[in-house]
């Protein structure tokens, strides 16, 4: 299996019980972690989703998440990360993750947890938000996820482009397309020279981009990136800008 991903999906395969919950091998988890979430589950729900302490690797606490909350707009809120929460965060009634076929993409090297969570909440599953700081995540920034390179930057966007094709089958705002534009494209520094890949922008745009005035400053801002890259092999500041 493929990393972190497949460990995950190949231990939703071997599991045996009702309910599922992923947890990282270098995290801590309060004792009564489990069973919180379970006294919190009734037979209308999906998944109980509880709350994270954000750790450095000297155990000593950054934060704690106030993101994690439900909301009126829960899938916009939480592409645009008004509200977020944690792989380990959910814990998850097997039935429906297997009734649904739901498993992490293993081709992903960035954003698997986000890309994971987008996907469900487009099946709106019911959903239980417990205020209970349950788990303590140690925040590594050496991390895959924390990489700009080729690669990881390649697999993101390939995942968005794809991602993207089910989240507009829902009516999300156009403030929510345009934060997943900006996002794509601030790609662009590290794949600026790959083959053929203005193809793929171009699709980001046919799939995201609204005609507003906001919408243009951003387009306007790419192609002079573009422009930057091509003649002078830099462009970072111009995507950050967006």
């Amino acid at each position: 299996k493929k990393g972190g991903n497949g460990s995950r999906n190949y231990g939703l395969q071997l599991s045996k019980g009702e309910f599922v919950n992923w947890i990282d091998s270098d995290d801590r988890i309060d004792e009564n972690f489990i069973l919180e979430k379970v006294k919190a589950f009734n037979e209308n729900t999906d998944v109980v989703i509880s709350k994270t302490v954000i750790m450095n690797e000297q155990n000593e606490i950054i934060k704690k998440e106030d993101r994690t909350n439900f909301t009126d707009n829960l899938l916009d809120d939480f592409i645009t990360l008004k509200v977020s929460w944690y792989i380990s965060d959910p814990l998850w009634r097997k039935s429906f993750l297997l009734k649904n076929n739901l498993k992490f993409s293993e081709e992903l090297l960035k954003g698997q947890d986000r890309d994971f969570h987008i996907r469900i909440l487009t099946l709106k599953p019911r959903i239980i938000i417990i205020d209970k700081y349950l788990y303590f995540y140690r925040n590594n920034l050496n991390s895959v996820s924390n990489l700009n390179s080729v690669s990881v930057s390649y697999s993101y966007l390939k995942g968005s482009l794809e991602r993207n094709k089910l989240i507009l089958k829902h009516e999300v705002k156009n403030t929510t397309k345009l934060f997943l534009l900006k996002q794509q494209l601030r790609t662009y520094s590290a794949l600026h020279k790959q083959p053929k890949i203005h193809n793929m922008y171009g699709q980001v745009f046919k799939d995201l981009f609204v005609f507003t005035f906001s919408n243009i400053v951003v387009l306007f801002k790419f192609l002079l990136a573009v422009v930057a890259f091509k003649f002078f092999n830099k462009g970072d500041k111009i995507l950050k800008s967006m």
